[in-house]
């Protein structure tokens, strides 16, 4: 049994809440005069308050009942507009629902909007818009920050090539150096690319911390275990071809040797979404790691996010819009993502 309770200034307008809500089938349990809470209550008008009750079996049957119908009315309109026109049934265009239209052109994936049409009425009223950000909101779940476990802490950040990894860790470390006055550590092992190394050992000069190349993944357990009081050790990865598996391999083993904390998938939102998509289905033999978002100014296309967490079922965590260090890294917010997402 699921029970609601609704505030509406007239009984119509409750018996239209709660039938848009619960369905024809709910039942009203309750309902009385009251005055709204606080000082302005005393001087407006007494609202209904209004408590209603359904079967949540029985509804499920009836949102089944009413979408079956729903899509009988398009196919019959859609049947009829074509005898009018005389219009070929591949001529004929298919009229999608407005909000359908935004969140298409927001970028987000066919696969996401398939699932909207199979699960959800959509008419012009509100509780469309709500029953879809409720849905997004699932899909994108709670951000997954860093969080000091042990001691130390050890965070692998692994990912493609020219993602910005090493930027990314530089923002993370400052923020948790100078903001949350964290005892931090920096271990690189990109030493493929001949600048990665000085980058590193720069920005740990410049934050007075310590920072260590790592040749060898054996030297990984020297390093934790020399840094055993810090509270955290971030450790850099060279970036990896997603479809090279010797590569992959590297990461696996890895993984497999050494006990580490946390894993974050770095990417690039300026990345198409296909190859977003295959490049997580890649590093699906992570089992725990959470998404890690960057270069958010440099495209204009914002459903990558929702669509990467859909296609992974991961949780996003930090999204960078920028290149300054520490300012352009926030930590990703659910809710004002959804309301861009809905805004088209």
């Amino acid at each position: 049994m699921k029970i609601k309770k609704y505030i509406a200034d007239d009984m119509q307008k409750a018996f239209i809440m709660i039938k848009e809500d619960l369905g024809k089938d709910a039942v009203i349990l309750s309902s009385q005069k009251v005055r709204k809470k606080g000082i302005a209550g005393y001087f407006s008008r007494p609202v209904f308050e209004v408590i209603a009750a359904v079967d949540e079996e029985a509804g499920k049957k009836e949102f089944h009942e009413e979408l079956s119908i729903k899509k009988l009315e398009y196919k019959i309109n859609e049947l009829q507009n074509m005898l009018k026109n005389n219009t070929k049934p591949e001529e004929l265009a298919i009229q999608e629902h407005n909000l359908i239209k935004k969140i298409r052109n927001a970028g987000v994936s066919n696969d996401i909007i398939e699932l909207i049409k199979n699960n959800i009425i959509l008419d012009d009223s509100e509780s469309s818009i709500y029953k879809v950000g409720d849905m997004f909101l699932n899909i994108l779940k709670k951000p997954d920050l860093i969080k000091i476990e042990n001691k130390p802490t050890s965070v692998l950040f692994v990912g493609p090539t020219g993602v910005g990894k090493t930027t990314t860790i530089a923002k993370l470390a400052s923020n948790m150096v100078l903001k949350e006055k964290l005892k931090v550590a920096l271990l690189t092992m990109d030493t493929y690319r001949i600048a990665a190394v000085e980058q590193i050992k720069k920005y740990g000069d410049i934050l007075g911390i310590p920072t260590k190349v790592i040749n060898n993944p054996l030297e990984i357990t020297a390093a934790l275990k020399e840094y055993k009081d810090f509270d955290l050790v971030l450790i850099d990865t060279a970036g990896r071809n997603h479809k090279n598996d010797y590569q992959l391999d590297e990461i696996k083993s890895l993984l497999k040797i050494y006990h580490i904390s946390r894993v974050y998938l770095v990417l690039s939102l300026t990345t198409k979404d296909d190859d977003l998509k295959e490049i997580v289905d890649r590093y699906r033999f992570i089992e725990n790691y959470s998404l890690l978002f960057t270069k958010q100014d440099e495209t204009t296309n914002i459903g990558g996010i929702i669509n990467v967490c859909y296609a992974s079922g991961k949780s996003p965590s930090y999204v960078t819009n920028g290149q300054r260090v520490p300012d352009d890294i926030t930590v990703f917010n659910p809710e004002q993502y959804v309301k861009e997402l809905l805004r088209g």
